[in-house]
């Protein structure tokens, strides 16, 4: 496979010395432009370099890295902006609301998830491959981490399934660090004393901060010299302690997971 970088900065020269001269490949690239500038314009200005994505993930014919690098050049998308969104994945944090199992003509379990997280709820597939992986974390009541690519036809957006990981997992793991933000409900001295507590309980490695907003709307922002673990007990707890708080981890990458 091709890595995107050189797809999307070699395509330039490569098609401008084939489409020079009357040849079999530069004929090919034509009937190729003219069926991207046909089916694809009209995308092109409503979601301008978001279109590669899509051209990217539909896993068809005339689709993937060499046809969204192809259209960046057709379009005149430049490569900064081309390159990671060709290579582009989509991760998904929630909980699984429906989980209808079938089986494909190859007589392999499939299933149809729902999943459900702060923003609503989508349905896609877990193809066989996957599911045979993950078919258990799929049954289970955990919050699940989705990684996969976006699945784009006519006006619907999907996901297709590449890992299925436990939410909590990944958090212990893998997460940096936590914003702790508690709501504009008073705290007493009993609910500081419990924090605290609380806290100590999960020494480890990991920093966090405290955000606490006052009556007038304001943010104070604590940053302990402590260090905890994210041990799926911590968040149990302090979920139980204070039911209007938002957690918000950070990973070294760029993402971020945000639980309520």
């Amino acid at each position: 496979m091709v890595p995107v970088v050189l797809l999307v900065f070699g395509i330039d020269k490569v098609c401008s010395i084939l489409l020079r001269y009357n040849n079999p490949v530069g004929r090919l690239l034509m009937w190729q432009q003219r069926r991207i500038i046909r089916l694809q314009t009209r995308r092109f200005q409503s979601y301008g370099a978001v279109l590669l994505v899509m051209l990217v993930a539909v896993p068809l014919p005339m689709t993937g890295a060499w046809t969204g690098s192809f259209a960046a050049w057709t379009f005149g998308i430049p490569p900064s902006r081309a390159i990671p969104l060709i290579a582009i994945g989509v991760t998904l944090a929630g909980i699984i609301v429906n989980n209808t199992v079938r089986l494909n003509q190859s007589n392999t379990k499939f299933a149809i998830i729902t999943l459900e997280d702060i923003r609503g709820t989508l349905e896609f597939p877990v193809f066989a491959s996957v599911y045979e992986e993950a078919g258990e974390l799929l049954e289970s009541d955990e919050p699940l981490l989705i990684t996969g690519r976006v699945n784009y036809r006519g006006d619907e957006v999907g996901l297709f399934v590449d890992k299925v990981h436990q939410l909590s997992r990944i958090r212990e793991t893998e997460a940096k660090s936590m914003s702790f933000k508690i709501g504009s409900e008073p705290l007493n001295q009993d609910s500081i004393s419990l924090l605290r507590n609380t806290l100590q309980k999960y020494s480890g490695d990991k920093t966090f901060t405290i955000t606490i907003q006052t009556p007038d709307a304001a943010s104070v922002i604590i940053t302990p010299e402590e260090r905890i673990s994210f041990a799926s007990a911590l968040i149990e707890e302090l979920e139980e302690l204070f039911p209007n708080q938002t957690l918000e981890f950070g990973y070294s990458s760029i993402k971020k997971y945000q639980f309520l």
